[in-house]
């Protein structure tokens, strides 16, 4: 271009015209994508371990309700029983069965275990409504009237008039007594309550029962735990089949997901013949080596307890050890199995003295899990 004088010039660009090269753009993609990516994996991260965090709380929870219920009803077993048989919770001794609060299911009695234990306990079934209405009296009753509905409410628990060992209440865990009929809410006692007895208003009912404990694995036959395998899950124990409480006419209630392991050791007092002449002392007793001090060697594991002395109502503490799993895998966190327990090359041991030793490997390593051990004291009232 020329001026009006002739003269040639150029044309001047300004800033806002100038553009990128090649050479920035590809730069400043790159670094955006790496800004991305950075982003992507910490937001990826902190999912992973937000839901790892809460499948571990679920574990710890999972853990410690299995425990507490369990170990509340080990603490108040044979609760107002006075001699009779309770469903199936008994023991045969020389050939008689004999009522037990209290009775272990090892599920090896004479090795090391390769599976999870159970135990059944007589314990008493308690509804807040479960009172009496109307007060028998001093001169004796065989008729017992509960507050409305819970005559329907004790039939629904489990009640059944006429079976053995299903029909036993007791009155303010002072008496047991045989229910014998049932019209609405009033109970009749196959044998009359003999006087001076006398139950105020509001006295509690309960009904007793024989209630088992016990893990269920794969396959879950009877979908007791709801497609979530292995799991805790506890029931009434019929008076016609064996102590457990997975079979069709008797279904459990699942208690606690994730529970793959459950043991208990037994430590008694007056069980053993060589000590105080197989006498209750108020001390545990020695097992094998006498050493007047109480460790691992005391307590008992691998036993039927079925031996005289060596018989339920000589217990006196109850080692629980549970073993729980998470639900889910942690999927793509490479874990390695966790415990706030005793953990060692992915074993775990939940009972005494290695009766049963858990081993993790493979793909099960990607379950995070929770190992307790819980020592309860029993109340056993038939000592």
């Amino acid at each position: 271009m020329t001026d009006l004088l002739g003269h040639g010039y150029m044309k001047l660009h300004t800033s806002e015209e100038a553009g990128f090269t090649l050479v920035e753009l590809l730069v400043a993609i790159t670094i955006g994508i790496l800004v991305c990516g950075v982003g992507f994996v910490a937001l990826t991260t902190a999912d992973k371990a937000t839901r790892a965090n809460d499948l571990t709380v679920e574990t710890q929870q999972n853990a410690r309700i299995a425990m507490d219920i369990l170990t509340y009803d080990i603490k108040r077993a044979g609760f107002g029983m006075d001699g009779n048989v309770v469903g199936n919770c008994q023991v045969t001794v020389g050939g008689v069965a004999q009522a037990a609060a209290i009775v272990p299911g090892d599920n090896v009695m004479t090795g090391a275990d390769t599976g999870p234990d159970r135990i059944s306990m007589v314990v008493p079934t308690t509804d807040s409504a479960w009172t009496i209405a109307s007060p028998g009296t001093t001169a004796g009753f065989a008729t017992i009237t509960l507050q409305p509905g819970a005559g329907s409410a004790m039939v629904a628990a489990g009640l059944a008039v006429g079976s053995t060992g299903r029909n036993l209440i007791s009155i303010g865990g002072l008496i047991t007594a045989t229910v014998s009929n049932v019209t609405g809410d009033v109970l009749t006692l196959a044998t009359a309550v003999p006087p001076p007895a006398i139950f105020p208003q509001g006295t509690p009912v309960y009904l007793l029962q024989c209630m088992t404990y016990q893990v269920i694995q794969a396959p879950d036959t009877n979908n007791l735990c709801g497609g979530t395998t292995p799991c805790l899950v506890r029931g009434v124990t019929p008076a016609t089949s064996p102590r457990q409480c997975d079979v069709a006419s008797s279904p459990c209630i699942p208690i606690a997901d994730g529970v793959e392991d459950l043991q208990f050791a037994y430590a008694c007092d007056g069980c053993n013949a060589v000590v105080n002449s197989g006498l209750a002392d108020g001390i545990i007793d020695d097992q094998g080596a006498v050493d007047n001090a109480f460790g691992n060697a005391d307590w008992v594991s691998n036993n039927a307890w079925s031996t005289v002395p060596m018989l339920p109502n000589t217990i006196r503490l109850v080692r629980v050890g549970l073993l729980v799993r998470q639900a889910k895998q942690d999927i793509g966190m490479k874990e390695a199995s966790m415990t706030s327990g005793t953990h060692s090359s992915g074993t775990f041991d939940v009972s005494i003295n290695t009766d049963h030793v858990v081993t993790v490997s493979g793909t099960e390593t990607q379950f995070r899990r929770r190992a307790i051990v819980r020592t309860v004291r029993t109340r056993n009232l038939q000592s």
